[in-house]
């Protein structure tokens, strides 16, 4: 059985499953080199074709996240944008009447909400028409190929990869919108699933951050995580206040406990947010919104576990990239178990989709869905790296050198306070770098972050850095007594006095909490070397992990992704497989 799935949309990704493993998944931002790209993933398809030595023809199923196209196909942005005439071309009127009338009259933006969704629904059929011809030009694909999954059905699927076949657990979905929904609560048993709960779109607790962090400037969708990164810097006193105004837009419906409710269509609060934040501080609203969403999900989960007697937990979709809640969540006497799925945003929702097309058309060997285990299942480092090392222009600027020993190498450099960029293997999947396309510095030198900042990254000064950490060192370092297996860099721990000493430049300088990768050697035996080999010069077991990329711009792929940032940064070093860049000096 060879089934791919699809994010067609936001941060577009394709997957391939083969005997029930996945064995490719790769974003599209990867090939295009714009970040979180949107649209129809088609690179990332013929890259996949090409490696895995398949024929659109050969493929069982094309499975696509969501039962209609997404609601981003309509932008312009969008890689198969098509303008459509008459009654489709009042809906963004229709939609920037109802915010401002929303401010007026919440029972007439009610009517028109739904005037509006009846419209959608016809644009998300137009759209899908118009992806499927697309695809079908591009490739070989049959229409008996296609199958859509429900949104949120999808992102819960994904649990299936990471939990034991016979354990029963609690599947918690929760993000912006999909297919109308914005959460879920389901009971997964045996790659059986049941969805016990929703909340709509209009309750939504992602839309409500999200309109947060453009409240604040930034960009929705993207940078979530720096407002969970500043929300611990906020005086409790500012963000208390900021918290009990918010605490009045959303709480959890009578009717289903398990389902959100909101005073106001949370699609369209943008202008009521302006009005109820005013001159409130950007560390306070940052406070307060990061309170609200730790309290509901919390709130949530235990009433989710009261109601079904399960305590193990499942989490999915892009609310649950905040990973301050994922530890709150992991931290709470209910919960036994809590599997969190990687970079578990839509682009994960193309393997939930993939899941569901195996489970459909192998419903009696549904058990052969093969766990989850690294996410090394990208493109490889060039092929002909010998030939392409040897370009004139590329001698001329950096002296290179070839190591039979690159781990060593490179552990001597971090050693000495040098930050060393790193190409190697098989890319990593997923929102995080986990080695394999990382930005490797010394975690005991704080004064690294600012070396990073200023050379590199540009980054916000309040955002911390992460830690790759040797499986074997994590009790040294993290207060983990349910002993959460954290690989994924996909939920935070506090620290103990040793990591405090020992990592200071990799945890949360404010309330020194990590965002572990916890380096396995069998996943990943040369970074687990490498960083082994640092540890032997150092006592250190872990190494200061960011990703290989400049300031807006996605993680590298490539070699020339790779020297492209090393041109444009202060960064000297690059090793590349076995070799190692050093930036020659006028």
């Amino acid at each position: 059985m060879k089934i791919i799935g699809l994010n067609v949309g936001h941060n577009a990704t394709a997957c391939l499953f083969q005997a029930g493993e996945l064995t490719h998944c790769v974003s599209e931002e990867r090939f295009t080199r714009i970040k979180n790209f949107l649209g129809i993933p088609i690179k990332s398809i013929e890259w996949i074709l090409k490696d895995a030595n398949l024929k659109a023809s050969e493929i069982d199923r094309v499975c696509f996240l969501g039962a209609h196209a997404p609601l981003s196909a309509s932008l312009p942005e969008s890689n198969f944008y098509a303008p459509k005439k008459n009654k489709l071309g009042i809906i963004s009127l229709g939609r920037s009447f109802a915010q401002r009338i929303s401010y007026i009259s919440p029972e007439i933006e009610k009517q028109i909400a739904e005037k509006y969704r009846s419209l959608m629904c016809q644009r998300f059929d137009y759209y899908f028409k118009h992806l499927l011809t697309i695809l079908f030009d591009q490739f070989d694909f049959r229409r008996d190929q296609i199958m859509t999954v429900e949104h949120h059905r999808a992102h819960a699927l994904c649990a299936t990869l990471l939990v034991p076949w016979d354990e029963e657990v609690l599947v918690f979905s929760c993000d912006g919108e999909g297919d109308n929904l914005s959460a879920t609560v389901s009971i997964l048993h045996r790659g059986k699933i049941q969805r016990i709960a929703q909340t709509s779109a209009e309750d939504s607790l992602g839309i409500l951050y999200l309109k947060v962090t453009e409240y604040l400037g930034m960009k929705g969708n993207e940078h979530e995580f720096k407002v969970m990164g500043m929300a611990p810097y906020a005086k409790s006193d500012k963000a208390e206040e900021v918290y009990l105004i918010l605490k009045e837009l959303l709480w959890f419906s009578p009717e289903d406990p398990l389902a959100f409710k909101a005073r106001y269509r949370m699609p369209t609060i943008e202008k009521r947010l302006k009005n109820l934040l005013y001159r409130k501080r950007f560390d306070a609203i940052s406070g307060g919104i990061q309170r609200l969403t730790e309290e509901l999900i919390c709130e949530w989960v235990k009433r989710a576990i009261v109601k079904t007697s399960i305590g193990n937990i499942a989490l999915t979709g892009g609310v649950f990239m905040n990973v301050k809640v994922n530890q709150l969540l992991g931290e709470l006497t209910e919960v036994k178990k809590i599997y969190v799925v990687p970079s578990c945003g839509d682009e994960s929702g193309a393997i939930g989709a993939a899941v569901e097309g195996h489970l459909r058309f192998a419903e009696k060997h549904a058990f052969l869905l093969k766990p989850l285990k690294s996410l090394y299942l990208g493109t490889q480092v060039d092929n002909n790296l010998d030939e392409l090392l040897k370009e004139e222009g590329l001698k001329k600027r950096y002296h290179i050198e070839y190591c039979q020993d690159i781990e060593s190498r490179v552990a001597d450099l971090l050693a000495k306070g040098q930050v060393v960029a790193r190409l190697n293997g098989k890319m990593e999947w997923g929102a995080r770098a986990l080695g394999s396309r990382s930005i490797l510095a010394n975690p005991n030198n704080f004064n690294i972050i600012r070396i990073i900042n200023e050379k590199i990254k540009n980054r916000d000064f309040w955002m911390p850095f992460a830690a790759s950490i040797l499986k074997e060192r994590a009790k040294d370092y993290i207060v983990n007594p349910k002993n959460i297996d954290a690989p994924y860099m996909a939920i935070t721990f506090h620290t103990t006095e040793m990591a405090q000493v020992h990592l200071p430049a990799a945890i949360h300088p404010y309330d020194f909490t990590v965002r572990p990768q916890l380096v396995d050697r069998a996943w990943n035996p040369s970074y687990h070397k490498l960083i082994s080999e640092f540890e032997k010069r150092t006592g250190i077991g872990a190494v200061l992990n960011t990703s290989f990329n400049l300031h807006g711009e996605p993680n590298v792929q490539n070699l020339k992704d790779a020297i492209h940032t090393l041109d444009h940064s202060g960064l000297d070093y690059l090793a590349v497989d076995d070799y190692l860049l050093t930036k020659r000096r006028a």
